[in-house]
């Protein structure tokens, strides 16, 4: 899937989104990024490209992340867009079993939340 695919199909979905920036002095190597980025999710380059999927996904919810950099005024910044959506599985239980079907809404919220703590809790320095 191409990146401005991948960017609009984050962007279309609002329901349990986020983004994670962090800004270098120089730019780190993509072999260090992978290596801190492994820490929260799946995460590996293919053609200088840097992927990762976050741990947490189940049933009742799927999650996405893009991972780019951006170069200005001799400073790097690393942004992160992630995404925790719910499956079409939670929605048909979340209406069926109305009013209670709705709290598996909770499990992709938590795991956004959580995926957001541990980067910003990150440490880039070596």
């Amino acid at each position: 899937m191409s990146k401005s695919l991948f960017s609009t199909e984050l962007k279309s979905k609002k329901m349990f989104n986020g983004i994670y920036t962090h800004t270098f002095k120089n730019k780190p190597t993509n072999a260090l990024v992978v290596k801190k980025l492994n820490k929260v999710g799946l995460c590996n380059e293919v053609n200088g490209n840097i992927s990762l999927t976050p741990f947490d996904s189940n049933f009742s919810f799927e999650s996405k992340a893009l991972v780019s950099f951006t170069e200005y005024e001799n400073n790097y910044t690393l942004q992160i867009q992630y995404s925790f959506n719910p499956t079409i599985v939670a929605w048909l239980l979340g209406i069926c079993f109305f009013p209670l079907g709705f709290l598996l809404f909770y499990f992709p919220y938590k795991a956004k939340e959580d995926f957001s703590d541990q980067l910003f809790v990150m440490k880039w320095e070596e």
